[in-house]
């Protein structure tokens, strides 16, 4: 009688443990501590999902981040961006049927509704970019405050599978990011046939550390006036204000379109924190 009622105690302990750690369809475990005292939730979640049987998906995250975003007009947003990938790497389709990112308290944030969004393949080229495919899914967080640490991020497909969950290291926002103004945006095509694309460094530039932040330079293409799937990307030193597309990637980005827009970013090295200018117009046929 006695050995049977320990056997029925330890069947109710265990549904009830269950039952505190399960949320929204996400297993939790107590897993170990860090240094700093806090749960490992990544290693914990991952481990009670196989622990639990949960359906574990093929796809996977290639790439989860949280940004501060400053963009031309002033307004602060706190932006949400990832990438799925298949088994084989390859960029998936929209996959995705749930979503869902813990700040560093693992406490669950909220995405602003209706603002989670999914961009079909697009063309990324570079100088060390040859045309790689990407997709994935944009979002605007409803916070207006986001600390610095570790961000978790879960997410389920279309067949109820749970993916394998993702980390992101938040820097923190910084406060007052420079903007480029569009207007001072000039581009000059040399006689060697690259092109030369100049701005005004912003106000508070200099305050920002030159081994830490760094200037992107985004330029998508054109047709008809209508947006292409085709975007380049560049890199250029902080406080440089000039960068120089080379003949071969200027006639090839010229060639899938009939206008090319740009648009300058300041941002530090893990894009944290980025501000965006408007997007000016460098070339056209």
């Amino acid at each position: 009688m006695k050995k049977r009622s320990f056997i029925l105690t330890k069947i109710i302990f265990t549904i009830f443990f269950l039952i505190i750690f399960i949320s929204d369809g996400i297993c939790f475990i107590k897993g170990d501590f860090n240094d700093d005292g806090k749960i490992d939730i990544l290693e914990a979640i991952n481990a009670l999902q196989i622990t639990a049987g949960i359906k574990k998906s093929s796809y996977k995250f290639s790439t989860s981040r949280v940004q501060n975003g400053v963009n031309a007009d002033g307004t602060n947003l706190f932006y949400v961006w990832i990438e799925i990938h298949n088994a084989d790497d390859t960029p998936s389709d929209d996959v995705i049927s749930d979503f869902k990112i813990y700040d560093p308290n693992n406490n669950l944030l909220n995405i602003k509704e209706g603002s989670l969004e999914y961009s079909s393949a697009t063309n990324y080229w570079g100088e060390y970019i040859d045309g790689i495919s990407v997709t994935g899914y944009s979002a605007i967080m409803e916070s207006e405050i986001l600390n610095e640490g570790i961000y978790t991020f879960h997410a389920i497909d279309n067949t109820g599978a749970n993916l394998e969950s993702s980390t992101w290291n938040f820097n923190g926002k910084y406060s007052d990011l420079p903007v480029v103004d569009a207007d001072t945006i000039t581009s000059k095509i040399n006689q060697d046939g690259s092109l030369n694309i100049s701005w005004a460094l912003p106000q508070g530039v200099e305050n920002l550390s030159e081994s830490e932040w760094k200037t992107g330079i985004r330029i998508d293409v054109y047709s008809s006036n209508e947006k292409t799937i085709h975007e380049y990307y560049g890199q250029a030193p902080l406080t440089s204000g000039t960068t120089q597309i080379q003949k071969e990637m200027f006639d090839k980005l010229k060639s899938l379109g009939d206008e090319l827009r740009c648009m300058i970013r300041i941002q530090d090295n893990n894009s944290s924190n980025r501000s965006y200018s408007l997007f000016k117009t460098i070339w056209s046929k």
